[in-house]
């Protein structure tokens, strides 16, 4: 929890907001008494009584307007130079790990200030035990330099603390205001994630040796053990998806020992099948591992090419799912177009289709795309209405605003990556 300490108001400085204004009161009160004193007919031994009774009175006069803020030219001081500190809730007395001290700043308040100095005190809060500083400049763990988030990278071991707990104290000379927050420590070992490394994999394939088999190696290494590993996945995105579109998972245990490469070893065996749904094209594979406690490993990214020797034809365009006949009333139409290739229906580019007025003039949004995302993707005028992503079937729902009566032809077309094209499919609907 971040606590800012500083000065709230001030009373007497006239040097200080409002301070002009209380200090001519106090001053004109004061020496009206001492006319009183010197003039009054009524002066006698309970005149110093009367005086300082009434000068208490105007004391707290003052400090009333001072908070209620009701002279006229006074005002609070400025923002906070201190924002708020980003420190970890807690840290292992066992284990020795790197972590980022972070303090957010009013920079605009103070351009001049070029560190943050950050002292570490045990909860007595007597003599720091470390002294640390803070910097903006893109060094020492800061990332980037002059945005007011002052940062360096610091060790648990620095701070270590006897205590439950720790006090971390951010100050600078040039400001007015300090900033505490507090680490807490538990005694043990911490959970450390997993990490991987040393990924193996082949750069291509061939899409007509489907009888053979691939491997992908990776070690994984777990601070607390083996036993501590709970999976080793891959992520695979299909050629031109955003998305990953199938998770393979590797395995140490029930591999035979003459293919894996080592106690720390996970290896995925597969054929060209299992993993090139999408035919041609590079396929892109995010692994990570996980332990027991739910910790993530880094991650690795790696990807193969899959070719096929084979003439690369066109798609063809196998069948045209449309209405035939709508009425003027209607508001969307759903048309959907199937679509193979032989070279995999990752080689299909685009899926298209031009539409004709009843008078034979072309429609104004020509081409009209279509799409088999499964209507995962935001369009300029909504989804595509695709039902299933990647099952070849290319879709598009199609605003109907009052059309007119009579026939409206449609012809599609199939793009694939090497700009060869379909043949041409043809559909009519008749709005009546």
């Amino acid at each position: 929890m971040n606590v800012k300490l500083k000065e709230k108001f001030y009373l007497t400085s006239s040097n200080k907001p409002g301070g002009q204004t209380r200090m001519s009161v106090l001053l004109i009160i004061y020496h009206y008494l001492d006319f009183f004193k010197m003039n009054s007919n009524c002066y006698s031994k309970y005149s110093y009584v009367i005086k300082y009774s009434i000068f208490l009175l105007a004391l707290l006069f003052a400090v009333k307007c001072s908070e209620n803020n009701i002279t006229s030219n006074d005002s609070y001081p400025p923002l906070s130079f201190f924002k708020e500190a980003v420190v970890p809730d807690t840290l292992y007395t066992v284990t020795s790990e790197d972590f980022l001290v972070q303090v957010k700043t009013e920079k605009s308040l103070y351009s001049n200030i070029s560190y943050i100095l950050m002292k570490v005190f045990n909860t007595s809060y007597e003599l720091p035990s470390s002294i640390d500083t803070l910097y903006d400049n893109a060094y020492l763990g800061d990332i980037v330099p002059g945005d007011g988030i002052f940062s360096r990278i610091i060790n648990s071991t620095q701070i270590k603390s006897n205590a439950e707990k720790c006090i971390l104290e951010f100050s600078n000379p040039l400001v007015n205001e300090i900033l505490l927050d507090t680490i807490l420590f538990v005694e043990g070992e911490k959970n450390l994630p997993p990490v991987i490394s040393n990924l193996i994999l082949p750069n291509t394939i061939s899409l007509d040796s489907t009888e053979l088999k691939y491997y992908i190696f990776l070690d994984v290494i777990d601070p607390q053990g083996k036993d501590d590993i709970k999976e080793v996945k891959g992520k695979v995105y299909y050629p031109y998806f955003s998305v990953p579109s199938l998770t393979i998972t590797l395995k140490h245990y029930g591999i035979p020992p003459e293919i894996i490469k080592g106690e720390n070893n996970y290896v995925y065996i597969f054929q060209t099948n299992d993993m090139a749904k999408m035919g041609i094209g590079e396929y892109s594979i995010l692994f990570y591992a996980q332990d027991n406690k739910g910790n993530l490993s880094n991650s690795l990214v790696g990807s193969i090419y899959f070719y096929s020797e084979v003439e690369n034809l066109p798609p063809v365009i196998e069948y045209v799912n449309a209405p035939d006949t709508v009425e003027t009333t209607v508001k969307t139409i759903l048309i959907e177009a199937m679509v193979t290739d032989v070279n995999g229906i990752g080689d299909i580019e685009v899926v298209y289709f031009n539409s004709y007025l009843p008078d034979g003039n072309p429609a104004t949004g020509n081409p009209f795309y279509m799409f088999d995302d499964g209507s995962e993707l935001s369009l300029p005028w909504g989804i595509s209405g695709d039902k299933i992503k990647g099952d070849g079937i290319y879709s598009c729902e199609v605003i109907a605003e009052n059309p007119a009566i009579g026939n409206y032809l449609f012809k599609f077309y199939a793009v694939d990556r090497v700009k060869n094209v379909s043949e041409p499919v043809e559909h009519t609907i008749v709005v009546r």
